[in-house]
């Protein structure tokens, strides 16, 4: 990715940038981005482009700032009341897909607290998209199967 624009909408903070991958002009919230490493070299911004402008314009063609994240929870969760916390601590929240197939998905920008809420559901939820975020659940959960692992391989005391 190559940055052009660090901004402040909607209450967090989004990184204007140009996906190298497939060469489009994209915004994400900071708190999506995990790891930094340098690029091969140097980049050169586009030219007359209004960087503020195409900040704003990206995050209104998503729908306004931060990730859509499509869930999937266990048959006999009460979705009513899954939608209803999500809806407060992450963002909008709605039903998607069939009935009683226990699909939600919300709109929100923090996605390291959603991800680490998520967690907490073990394998009563799963991430469906984006993959990016379905990998993040997945690493997070391996590891902490990998501590309750390690610590069976000690003796107690």
């Amino acid at each position: 990715m190559d940055p052009y624009l660090l901004g402040f909408e909607g209450g967090c903070y989004h990184l204007l940038g140009r996906d190298a991958e497939r060469g489009a002009i994209e915004a994400w919230p900071l708190q999506a981005i995990e790891t930094v490493r340098a690029g091969r070299g140097a980049f050169q911004l586009p030219l007359g482009l209004d960087l503020a402008g195409t900040l704003a314009e990206r995050l209104r063609r998503a729908g306004g700032p931060g990730w859509s994240v499509r869930l999937r929870f266990k048959k006999g969760a009460s979705l009513g009341g899954v939608a209803a916390f999500l809806a407060e601590a992450f963002g909008p929240a709605q039903r998607t897909g069939g009935r009683g197939d226990g699909e939600l998905t919300v709109r929100t920008s923090d996605l390291l607290g959603l991800r680490r809420w998520l967690v907490g559901f073990g394998p009563e939820a799963e991430v469906l998209a984006p993959r990016e975020m379905r990998m993040a659940v997945a690493q997070d959960l391996e590891a902490a199967l990998g501590r309750y692992r390690k610590s069976e391989r000690r003796p107690e005391g």
